[in-house]
């Protein structure tokens, strides 16, 4: 990240930060020139967030009911991989 003094005109480049909390903000430590906070020039892109490859409650579920019907079908006696057999009816109770 870029930063320049307002007072004095002086840039330096940082590339590893100490983040601070001061004055309910959090702020870099190493970013004060002149007793005073210097501007950051780089575009500010916040705090990363963390996407995770996960499976969801919901994915679970719909996995669930897949293998439920899957083992149903199986217990019936259908061959998904003959194309000639076509599944059952559903049977109602």
């Amino acid at each position: 990240m870029r930063y320049k003094c307002d007072i004095c005109g002086n840039e330096i480049e940082l590339n590893k930060y100490t983040f601070v909390f001061r004055n309910n903000k959090l702020r870099n430590k190493d970013a004060y020139c002149c007793e005073q906070e210097m501007v950051c020039l780089t575009e500010n892109k916040g705090m990363p967030t963390i996407i995770r490859n996960e499976y969801t409650q919901e994915d679970r579920i719909i996995q669930h009911k897949a293998n439920q019907r899957e083992r149903r079908l199986k217990k019936d006696g259908y061959d998904k991989h003959n194309p000639d057999d076509k599944p059952p009816k559903r049977r109602i109770k």
